[in-house]
């Protein structure tokens, strides 16, 4: 496995390095927005790829050759970058709401965020526009890209409080950003949305970047509600610790309606709430996830879940997902299901087709076992054609006495 871990002799040194590392200075202490509890405040930003692009994806060409190429499906496409042909907008002063609203009004041109607190809700609707925020710069509120904000690209900053929403917007590259959107008054809500419900949104890609939430930290829209196309993450570091919730919705992310997906060098956790880190439902058809985290917590809750159950017309099959050399730990006493795949609604005409699970191991206190469970009719059947096939391959279990959270090194950089 090549997840970047460190082995559990370095853990008590690293958390100490931490802690001190994430001491407040005395103008930090100043600033009234909390100081995040990240899984790590160190962070190494992978390199932009050999072709130009974002981030490099050359580790996991043969993965996408099995994934996408054999079936004669085309790979994600990464967001078409910005035009930009006007002249860079610095907000100033640091810090005034006005100013950065007054940046934003117009498009094709770079808004420079500098480090500050700014209170508001702000809309982002302008077509081509690079939103580059310094590290230290806070948004306070929701937030949304509009459907009309084509070739956005936000990099840097903190959002913190409210919602983070694409409402529609195509071409949007989200990177280096610490979502920090906790908030304990009003639970029970998706925070972020890559694609928010009723919104057709194509080529999104979230990289190097950090979310913690309350609830759901990624949503994609319910069919027939709308639709997301070429979805990327990597190195995407995302946590849920669930206030006050209850129902289906709480899980670390939840990918729906969705095709061409692809997760790589990330984390998912949810803690302490007992719910499943990751969640597909129906309509999710060409998903490559590799060399990810999958942590859940609590007894009676499985780490992965593939369902349709949702049934009516409107819903779709899940086709076409592959699963391989992703890390699967659960806190809990007894060992549950490491992936479960459910398609219990009877004559609904949806499917789980094909699922291939390849080079996964689990991670459990006391049981060495990589275990898919759930109620789908395709299990054990064969691979010919579209009948259901479940590819269950070199999938192992280890033994973790003692274990505990998982320390990650990715995400944002602050």
């Amino acid at each position: 496995m090549s997840h970047r871990l460190l082995k559990n002799e370095y853990w008590p040194a690293l958390v100490a390095l931490l802690a001190a590392i994430c001491l407040p200075d005395a103008a930090w202490a100043q600033t009234p927005f909390p100081a995040p509890v990240l899984l790590s405040e160190t962070s190494s930003t992978d390199p932009t790829g050999p072709d130009g692009a974002p981030y490099d994806l050359t580790p996991f060409e043969a993965d996408m050759v099995m994934a996408f190429d054999d079936h004669g499906i085309s790979r994600p496409d990464w967001p078409t970058p910005p035009n930009l042909t006007g002249a860079d907008c610095v907000v100033a002063p640091a810090g005034n709401e006005a100013a950065l609203n007054r940046c934003l009004d117009t498009g094709s041109r770079r808004v420079i965020v500098p480090a500050g607190e700014y209170v508001g809700n702000f809309t982002f609707d302008q077509p081509d526009m690079w939103i580059d925020l310094d590290n230290a710069a806070i948004l306070r509120g929701t937030h949304g890209i509009s459907e009309s904000a084509d070739r956005v690209k936000i990099t840097g900053g903190v959002f913190t409080e409210g919602n983070f929403w694409n409402n529609g917007g195509d071409d949007v590259l989200i990177d280096n950003v610490n979502m920090y959107l906790i908030d304990e008054v009003v639970p029970n809500r998706y925070h972020f949305e890559p694609c928010s419900t009723g919104q057709i949104c194509t080529r999104v890609a979230v990289i190097n970047s950090t979310c913690e939430s309350t609830t759901t930290c990624t949503l994609t829209p319910h069919t027939p509600f709308g639709a997301v196309t070429s979805l990327i993450f990597a190195n995407f570091d995302a946590w849920s610790h669930f206030v006050n919730g209850t129902g289906n919705d709480e899980f670390v992310s939840r990918i729906q309606n969705s095709d061409r997906v692809l997760v790589v060098d990330s984390h998912y956790r949810t803690y302490p709430t007992p719910k499943p880190a990751q969640r597909f439902h129906h309509g999710s058809t060409a998903t490559l996830l590799v060399n990810n985290i999958f942590e859940g917590s609590g007894d009676g809750f499985t780490n992965f879940w593939i369902d349709t159950t949702a049934g009516g017309p409107e819903h779709e099959d899940i086709d076409n997902m592959f699963i391989l050399r992703n890390d699967f730990y659960q806190h809990s006493s007894t060992k549950r299901s490491d992936v479960n795949i459910d398609d219990s609604v009877a004559g609904n005409g949806i499917d789980v087709v094909l699922v291939h699970l390849e080079d996964n191991v689990s991670h459990h206190i006391n049981t060495a076992s990589f275990t898919i469970a759930g109620n789908w009719n395709g299990v054990g059947q064969n691979c010919g054609g579209r009948n259901p096939c479940l590819r269950n391959i070199n999938n192992t279990g280890l033994i973790v006495p003692g274990l505990t959270l998982i320390p990650f090194t990715g995400g944002a950089d602050h």
